[in-house]
């Protein structure tokens, strides 16, 4: 009975005990599901891919590739798909892409990456990759041409080419290279016999490699014609010691190279011997004897040698020997006008002059000297109330206007002085030159006692508005300043005369070097710029005869105005 009463009971407390085990099993899996979720919200959320470097344009020579490269960030796995104008390319996956080799096609096409995750994508800028052409070794698509010449002519020989740039170009004779001989083309020295049958080819090369053209032939044919006979051969005597000679050119079938002149002494002499061989129809026979006479005969000559007959005879007999010199005389005091002058003489810059000055001290109120000036024949102040375009050069009181003399530059509205008195009452050779050096500067120099290259004033001018036009009447003067009113230009009374001798006047339309200047003083024209710059010479100008003796070109004859400087003469100086 008491087992049967106790059964009911014990199952009862073993479904109990399992209630409760099972209470306990339940809330241990519900807070291992809250531990889970609190696990989960303590990671980062996915980020979106960011471009931490873009894809940077190329340039490659076609047949070469080109690799764009990017660098992104954002949460992992990012996964790339690189783009061709906007097209996906197939396989172009990774952060880096590299293309096939290149074509010409390709150039200015523009490549993208894409780079995404499970988030979202972000796309490139454009990098762009640019295709230049590949170098390609030269081709001549002109080879150089046979030539036949006379003896004595050129020959020329070209060639065209392609290929990539710079092209180079080396000419070559029978295998050799001539020297300077690097242009497409290529003109011969004067030929000679020798010269027929030579080769000339031509090596065309670039950074690729080169080519060699093929061979041209130079046929260089005899030249048995001669020149034409030169005519119209004259002779002047210009001095005791000097006889100019000019003739009419010969002809020729390839070209005259000179001439050969011949002379001899004597009235009836036919014992000719060649003294020069000019390349011009002129020359100025120098060093000979006081009152003799020299008879010439001139033949022209081709570059084969060939000489043509001779010129019809010319004779001249030398000055005689003159014990005195002539020059003109100012005596400073401008009581009457006497200015020697030429009108529209060659421009300003460049020029050269030459003269001997004999000058005397002035002790008046006002000690204004004119040697020599280039500028306006009027008024001073002409352009807006300012001097320009002129220079002179001369003695200048100082103090101004009743200080002694002191040689000078006038120019630009200044006086630039030596510093010491001149030394008056004596001979001075002097030169004075002048020259542009660009629009904006000028260059002075005077010399005022020659041989002493020393003495010597010289004035730089940076002004481009200076002698950038010409006056309204230009004028070389000398002996007295232009007229304004019965004044000089500059207003002061008696016309700022010289005092004193000048003579020995040579004048040039050029520059001299000094060199030029001291051997143009002891011979005029006896220097080559000498005789291609001789615009006026007279080296005993009288005031009846102060005309142009150059005897070459146009005379440049000057006038006077009022009447004449005094007559001077004496001894040579």
């Amino acid at each position: 009975m008491l087992s049967a009463a106790r059964s009911p009971r014990s199952s009862m407390n073993c479904i109990l005990f399992l209630g409760a085990l099972l209470s306990i099993t339940t809330a241990s899996l519900g807070l291992a599901g809250c531990s889970g979720v609190i696990s989960q919200a303590s990671n980062p959320a996915p980020v979106v891919p960011s471009l931490t470097t873009q894809p940077a344009s190329q340039t490659v020579t076609a047949g070469q590739t080109a690799t764009f490269t990017v660098a992104a960030t954002g949460t992992a796995p990012l996964s790339y798909q690189w783009r061709k104008n906007g097209t996906a390319i197939g396989g172009a996956s990774s952060s880096s892409y590299t293309t096939p080799a290149t074509t010409s096609s390709d150039n200015g096409a523009q490549f993208t990456v894409v780079v995404s995750n499970t988030v979202g994508s972000v796309t490139s800028s454009a990098a762009t990759l640019t295709v230049s052409a590949s170098s390609v070794a030269p081709t001549i698509t002109t080879q150089p041409a046979s030539q036949t010449v006379t003896a004595g002519q050129t020959a020329t020989f070209g060639a065209a080419a392609t290929g990539t740039a710079p092209l180079s170009y080396q000419w070559r004779k029978n295998g050799t290279a001539i020297s300077g001989a690097t242009s497409s083309s290529y003109t011969t020295l004067a030929t000679t016999s020798s010269d027929n049958g030579a080769q000339f080819t031509v090596v065309v090369s670039n950074t690729v490699g080169s080519v060699t053209s093929s061979a041209a032939t130079l046929t260089v044919s005899s030249d048995s014609t001669p020149p034409s006979v030169p005519t119209g051969l004259s002779a002047l005597a210009v001095s005791s010691s000097e006889i100019d000679l000019s003739w009419t050119a010969s002809t020729d079938n390839v070209g005259v190279t000179g001439y050969r002149v011949e002379r001899c002494q004597g009235a009836g002499c036919t014992n000719f011997a060649q003294i020069t061989a000019p390349t011009g129809t002129a020359f100025n026979d120098t060093g000979l004897t006081v009152s003799t006479t020299y008879r010439y005969q001139v033949r022209a000559a081709d570059a084969a040698g060939n000489l043509s007959g001779y010129s019809n005879i010319a004779s001249a007999t030398t000055q005689g020997a003159s014990s005195a010199s002539y020059g003109l005389e100012w005596p400073g005091d401008g009581a009457v006008r006497r200015m020697l002058y030429w009108h529209n003489p060659f421009p300003i810059y460049d020029a050269t002059y030459i003269f001997k000055v004999y000058p005397r001290k002035k002790t008046g109120v006002y000690n204004y000297y004119t040697t020599f000036f280039w500028g306006n024949d009027g008024t001073f102040i002409w352009d807006s109330s300012n001097g320009n375009t002129y220079y002179g050069a001369h003695p200048y009181p100082t103090p101004a206007p009743t200080g002694p003399g002191q040689w000078e530059i006038s120019v630009y509205s200044n006086d630039y002085v030596t510093g010491s008195e001149v030394q008056w009452n004596r001979w001075h050779t002097q030169a004075f030159r002048a020259w542009r050096e660009s629009p904006s500067i000028t260059h002075h120099e005077f010399y005022y006692d020659l041989p002493d290259t020393s003495k010597v004033i010289t004035k730089t001018i940076v002004d481009p508005n200076w002698a950038s036009k010409n006056p309204p009447t230009p004028a070389i003067v000398m002996g007295q300043a232009p007229d304004l009113n019965g004044a000089s230009w500059g207003g002061y009374p008696g016309w700022e005369e010289f005092n004193g001798i000048i003579r020995g006047i040579q004048i040039y339309s050029g520059l001299l070097s000094l060199a030029d200047i001291q051997s143009e003083i002891a011979a005029p024209k006896s220097t080559a710029a000498g005789q291609n710059f001789i615009w006026y010479l007279n080296t005993d100008p009288r005031p009846s005869d102060v005309t142009d003796k150059k005897s070459a070109g146009t005379a440049h004859n000057p006038s006077w105005s009022g009447t004449t400087a005094s007559e001077w003469t004496g001894p040579v100086p």
